[in-house]
């Protein structure tokens, strides 16, 4: 331990001789500090000299928000300002903050600061910017999300999307005169009959059927799941990086998947939270891990998740048929997937409902899932 240090796990105070207090309490030898808060340690030891150490222990995450352009709905800019508030409670105080725009990429730590100015990147559309935060010891939040509509200049308007048909004025007759015949008297005159009008019911203007924005990528024009990717991107479940490339070969990893399926399903929790030795408070995806553990879809491996490993095209087909409620097993099989296989009755199920397709009789469920198979697989699983 040393004179001003910050820590975000417990600290086990221990001493050789003497005695020692602990904000002014007697303190037994190795206790173990647990709460967030500032201390001072004094130990005194058998010839009467004090030594002190101050010291800070943080383990709580910082929390924080983002509005973008003060909360507007839409922008004609692709310059926007962000606006950021940050908290601590009784931490060790906010210095940094990162962004993403799909929570899979970030940008580096820079200091936090009340506002920012960001361009967004891509074509119009519904804009999504993530923010995290981190404290001095350490911690960081969750991630807090803002999104605007980007439009062009060319598709703007002021009419507020729809318009006010203006009525064609109604002609007003001319009435004909007619000259009475001098040998024959006038008829007593009648008062015409007014017609009565009937009001018409007034038309709705027809408003124009909202589009799904077209997302496309630099890097898939030949890509085999091409639409597929597009498909996936415009429901904003899976995004590139700010390059504009998708990177489709790249193998994904289990923490991304997480995010991905946490976005797509309302999942509810269907049993106790179990913490991962290896998914700490502070991580960025640690929300949307625990949401699959309490659905019942991941359980992990001895106590740990491996968020950073790859995710295996057997683990995949295990984790569509517990989200998408498929009952496990089926008549399709793979020359590389025998019935002793564990994840033999998930890959089964999903051949039979053709989700899974296999590459010449093979599945090969020890590979890696990458990008494109990723997206081809749940767009064949959400237009079942």
């Amino acid at each position: 331990m040393t004179d001003g240090g910050i820590y975000k796990s417990k600290v086990t105070i221990g001493f050789n001789e003497g005695t020692a207090t602990l904000n002014g309490a007697t303190l037994a030898i190795d206790t173990e500090i647990d709460q967030d808060g500032d201390y001072e340690l004094v130990v005194t030891d058998a010839a009467g000299n004090l030594t002190k150490v101050l010291f800070i222990i943080d383990r709580t995450a910082p929390t924080g928000t983002i509005v973008i352009n003060s909360g507007s709905a839409t922008t004609n800019s692709k310059s926007v300002t962000l606006s950021l508030t940050t908290s601590d409670g009784v931490g060790s105080g906010v210095t940094e903050m990162r962004f993403s725009i799909d929570e899979l990429t970030w940008s580096a730590w820079e200091k936090v600061a009340l506002t920012k100015k960001w361009d967004l990147v891509g074509n119009a559309g519904l804009k999504k910017l993530y923010v995290q935060f981190r404290d001095t010891a350490g911690n960081s939040s969750i991630s807090n999300m803002a999104s605007i509509e980007y439009k062009t200049s060319s598709g703007s308007d002021n009419s507020g999307g729809g318009y006010n048909p203006t009525p064609e004025p109604t002609p007003t007759p001319s009435p004909t005169p007619v000259e009475p015949k001098p040998e024959q008297p006038m008829p007593t005159p009648i008062e015409p009959t007014k017609p009565v009008p009937i009001p018409e019911e007034p038309k709705q203007p027809e408003m124009p059927e909202e589009q799904k924005p077209s997302i496309t990528f630099n890097d898939i024009s030949t890509n085999w799941a091409k639409d597929m990717i597009e498909d996936i991107a415009a429901r904003g479940i899976i995004t590139g990086y700010p390059d504009g490339s998708f990177r489709p070969n790249e193998p994904i990893k289990r923490e991304h998947v997480a995010v991905m399926f946490a976005r797509t399903f309302e999942l509810a929790a269907q049993r106790e939270a179990v913490s991962f030795s290896d998914v700490s408070t502070s991580h960025p995806y640690y929300e949307a891990i625990t949401k699959l553990q309490q659905a019942g879809i991941i359980d992990g491996s001895d106590g740990a998740f491996n968020p950073n490993e790859s995710l295996t095209r057997a683990q995949l087909a295990k984790i569509l048929v517990l989200a998408f409620g498929l009952t496990p097993g089926g008549t399709s099989t793979f020359q590389d997937v025998p019935t002793t296989h564990w994840s033999h009755d998930y890959i089964a199920v999903l051949a039979d409902v053709g989700i899974a397709l296999g590459d010449n009789g093979n599945f090969k469920p020890n590979e890696p899932v990458t990008r494109a198979q990723f997206a081809a697989f749940l767009y064949r699983a959400l237009n079942l």
